[in-house]
Parts: structure tokens; C-alpha cells; sequence
């Protein structure tokens, strides 16, 4: 039995050059039925920058009005996975609005007190 490091017969080493770790994958992007990717910022169903961002169960986020909407027009389900997705169990999200995002004029940097 051999330790780890030795060398085999032939003078080589037994122990492997570390490999460096790959960065991690980036984001999916999500296609609609028409093959148009969504932007991350927008709800599925209007294409617009979420207003009042709502996590349904499955986990996409979308406008409470459309949701909600969605929801008491077309059934209890996710209108993205078709997972089951009722009213009451949808979670208000608060998220950067749309104008903090792009660097609002009048805000504060992050670390400043200006």
C-alpha cells in the first residue's frame, strides 16, 4: 500500500495538479412561447418591469395584478410551469424598483453618507 504523493515504478507521481474551480453557470435565460428572452426585471405574462413583484409557489415572479388576475380568470396554477398556484399563497416580493436599479438621480451611493 502506497501514500499519498509517492511515486509509481516508473518515477511518476501518483498525485494530480489541483485544478483550478470553474466559475459558476451563469443564468438561464428564459424564452417565451415566441423564443424572445425575458429580461429578469420583467413579468411573464405583461413584459414589463414588475409592478409590486409577487413570487408565485412555483417560484416566478410576476406583476400582483397580473397574477392575481391570471389566477381568479384562468385557475389555480403557475401561468409559466402550470404547477398548482393558489391566491393566498402568493408572496409579495420587495425588490430594487426599476429607477434604483439604473442609479436614480438624488439616491446614495452604496458606503457613502452624501
Amino acid at each position: 500500500e502506497r501514500n499519498e504523493g509517492e511515486t509509481n515504478t516508473e518515477g511518476e507521481s501518483r498525485r494530480q495538479p489541483q485544478l483550478p474551480i470553474p466559475p459558476p453557470p451563469l443564468p438561464p435565460n428564459v424564452m417565451n412561447e415566441d423564443d424572445e428572452i425575458i429580461d429578469k426585471w420583467s413579468c411573464p405574462i405583461c413584459k414589463e418591469p414588475r409592478i409590486n413583484p409577487t413570487a408565485s409557489t412555483s417560484g416566478y415572479v410576476f406583476c400582483y395584478k397580473c397574477l392575481v388576475t391570471h389566477l381568479r380568470q384562468k385557475g389555480d396554477y403557475c401561468p409559466v410551469t402550470g404547477m398548482p398556484c393558489q391566491e393566498n399563497k402568493v408572496v409579495r416580493l420587495y425588490e430594487p424598483t426599476a429607477s434604483s436599479r439604473r442609479g436614480a438621480v438624488g439616491g446614495t451611493k452604496k458606503g457613502t453618507n452624501r
